[in-house]
């Protein structure tokens, strides 16, 4: 796929993980009051996102609500991603952290969102406080230069190894985050959104964004200022991927901007209203939202790497976009539309995924997604290379055929149960690993584990999965992520 290589060109100087694109993003409106439908009062599946139930995956790193609206982080932590300092992890030679730590001055969060070495929280106040990385004005603190500078391997960083509050957000009722950027929706319906202007994901009619960012082998332009998105007033959510953005809108619709080179803006084209030309090339995007075609009555959404999917109100879920890994979850990768330069298998309009049962929440990540079932069961689909589905070390893999550049990997097309889940409320799908909660508010994390971002207090293992960079420490089924409950 073409999309991975501009996004590692964008972020090449965040720490010393392997860098790209983060989904994971899972997103619902904000209710302050915790929802739960049960007769026993615990929630149901989907029910509870936010609160203590938040859980989100990004590159690398996972954070999740704890206690008292208190946030635990754990994996990578190079640039202060984990909210606890830079030399304050315990692995890695400092670079990790392999249980969740608490971040520092974090109370009454309600919802927790996690980007490519960056995090934000959204709180009971209304506020938004975000932390990590901030050399693309991620934090939202008005200029990319971070209040601190954190040293990395390859060069210094701008961070915060500590929350900052996002200027400017006030009565916040959602958050998202993704690659290099963060939205919020405010009460009232209007979102604003802030970071890197690549390929308009700012959805503010342009991707020049305000200034020049970054570091001189990765210069780009962002805006460290929140702006509101164009034409978006009436919005209860939104989801940030790697360089695209969607917002649930009243009505159950939603509308995308951003990247439309895999046909991920669902408005039935890949070659977008615009052409954008950051990253060196001209590229299909649009600077400002457009419809998702046949979307009605939708109850979320979230959004990956080049792909989106929406809960239905009947507990269905449309996927659209990149689809060369099985990232649609239709039963193959081979039918269709092409997409891009490399000619991979994509929709331009939502397709339904083939899931066990109804669906309660759903998460897109990157080359994968999971969705929470009605019965508490988690399926997943798409590539399954580090044990990111959680099905098991010999699963009944297909081969993805969707994409030149995939003869060597595997995917599930078909969603398949990730083994050993019961009781499951959300879960969060990222980069090679993903995690969920049940509704005793436990998590547990699969995937790839060679920087702890399993959280199980081990830092390798317990299996060791091939990925695209070789052998690498995995679990291909859930393992308990310790002190989460």
């Amino acid at each position: 796929m073409d999309r991975f290589p501009r996004l590692t060109t964008l972020l090449l100087l965040i720490g010393c993980v392997v860098v790209g694109a983060t989904g994971g993003v899972m997103i619902a409106g904000h209710n302050r009051a915790a929802r739960a439908s049960d007769p026993d009062n615990r929630p149901s599946p989907g029910a509870g996102i936010n609160g203590h139930m938040s859980i989100a995956v990004g590159e690398d790193s996972v954070c999740a609500i704890a206690a008292r609206g208190r946030v635990d982080c754990w994996g990578v932590n190079p640039d202060g991603m984990l909210g606890v300092g830079v030399g304050a992890a315990t692995g890695c030679q400092g670079y990790c952290t392999p249980r969740p730590a608490r971040v520092a001055g974090i109370s009454g969060a309600v919802s927790v969102a996690v980007g490519n070495e960056f995090a934000c929280a959204l709180l009971h106040s209304g506020l938004v406080d975000c932390w990590g990385a901030d050399n693309y004005g991620q934090l939202g603190v008005g200029e990319s230069s971070g209040p601190q500078v954190c040293q990395v391997v390859g060069g210094n960083v701008a961070c915060a190894q500590h929350p900052v509050a996002v200027t400017g957000i006030r009565d916040a009722v959602s958050i998202g985050a993704g690659g290099a950027d963060a939205c919020a929706v405010v009460r009232g319906g209007e979102t604003y959104c802030w970071g890197a202007a690549t390929d308009g994901v700012l959805g503010d009619e342009s991707e020049q964004g305000t200034e020049a960012c970054g570091a001189a082998s990765a210069v780009a332009r962002c805006n460290p200022h929140p702006a509101p998105v164009f034409g978006v007033g009436d919005a209860t959510a939104v989801a940030v991927g790697s360089l695209d953005a969607c917002a649930l809108v009243r009505g159950g619709r939603i509308t995308c901007w951003g990247d439309d080179g895999d046909g991920q803006l669902g408005d039935r084209t890949t070659t977008g209203p615009q052409s954008c030309v950051a990253g060196g090339s001209p590229e299909p995007c649009s600077l400002v939202p457009v419809l998702v075609h046949g979307i009605r009555h939708a109850r979320s959404v979230t959004v990956g790497d080049g792909d989106a999917c929406a809960l239905l109100r009947a507990g269905a879920v449309d996927c659209w976009g990149d689809n060369a890994l099985a990232e649609l979850g239709t039963g193959g990768t081979g039918a269709g539309e092409r997409c891009g330069a490399g000619g991979d298998a994509c929709a331009a309009t939502p397709q339904k995924v083939l899931l066990h049962g109804r669906a309660g929440q759903v998460s897109a990540g990157f080359q994968d997604a999971c969705a929470v079932l009605k019965d508490g069961s988690v399926d997943c689909w798409g590539a399954a290379a580090g044990g990111a589905l959680g099905t098991g070390k010999t699963p009944a893999l297909q081969g993805c055929v969707g994409a030149a550049d995939a003869s060597d990997q595997v995917c599930l097309a078909t969603p398949t149960p990730a083994l050993g889940l019961a009781n499951v409320v959300v879960v969060s799908a990222g980069v090679g690993v993903s995690c969920a909660r049940n509704d005793r508010g436990g998590a547990e994390c699969w995937g790839e584990n060679s920087t702890g971002q399993l959280g199980d207090g081990i830092n390798g293992g317990p299996d060791s999965c091939t990925t695209a960079t070789g052998s690498e420490a995995c679990a291909t089924t859930p393992r308990r992520v310790a002190g989460i409950a």
